[in-house]
């Protein structure tokens, strides 16, 4: 028989950049083991102002200098031109990194795992409008592709919310058929109502049968 450990119960080290905190228990230190320093501590080993601090006075002088200076893409969104951006393509293009530098890339990153913050953090930046794959106009996103994005969005209910039957197959529909990216536009119907709602709209031929009022269907 296997010991099951309780990876609660293990005593964690402090983190070896020496502020003196103790590392706590994540999820994912059962797959990738428990970490020498917390998440971000990792860069304090070598850096050069590890231990100080700028004085008020030191302070004041780099917030005046930096007065009355704005700054040269302030209010642009596209700074380069087409021709700069052309020229730094085709300097880069070809070339790849040495094996030195993937050993150091490679080294440096080891042992660094994102937090659940940070990965919220990441997801929520890049949901809805502010993902580069998103599309205003709903019908440039495609009909199964818009389907599949409502439907994470709206919770499935346990049961249709027009006839109330439950443990049956519900369908994604939407109300006015004009298929926006509105979440109150959109409803989980049972196959039965999703075709009476069709029907009493006057939309036909997107079914290969017709349901009678007895639930069968008719070929």
């Amino acid at each position: 028989m296997k010991e099951t450990i309780n990876w609660q119960e293990i005593i964690y080290p402090e983190c070896k950049c020496g502020c003196g905190q103790k590392i706590t228990f994540k999820k994912y230190h059962k797959k990738y083991g428990i970490p020498n320093y917390i998440v971000g501590h990792q860069n304090r080993i070598n850096h050069p102002m590890k231990g100080k601090k700028f004085t008020n006075e030191h302070k004041n002088k780099i917030s005046k200098s930096h007065m009355g200076i704005t700054p040269w893409n302030k209010g642009l969104k596209n700074p380069y031109s087409k021709e700069v951006l052309k020229k730094k393509s085709e300097k880069m293009r070809g070339k790849t990194h040495s094996e030195e530098t993937k050993k150091r890339m490679s080294e440096a990153k080891k042992g660094t795992i994102c937090s659940e913050e940070t990965r919220k953090k990441f997801s929520e930046q890049r949901q809805g409008e502010k993902n580069a794959n998103w599309r205003k106009k709903s019908k440039a996103n495609g009909y199964s592709a818009l389907h599949t994005y409502m439907r994470t969005r709206i919770p499935k209910p346990d049961c249709c919310p027009l006839c109330f039957r439950s443990g049956i197959r519900l369908h994604l529909t939407n109300i006015d058929h004009k298929y926006n990216q509105n979440i109150n536009e959109w409803r989980y119907l049972c196959v039965k109502c999703h075709h009476s709602e069709d029907k009493r709209l006057g939309i036909k031929g997107r079914y290969k049968h017709e349901w009678n009022p007895m639930g069968k269907r008719n070929r």
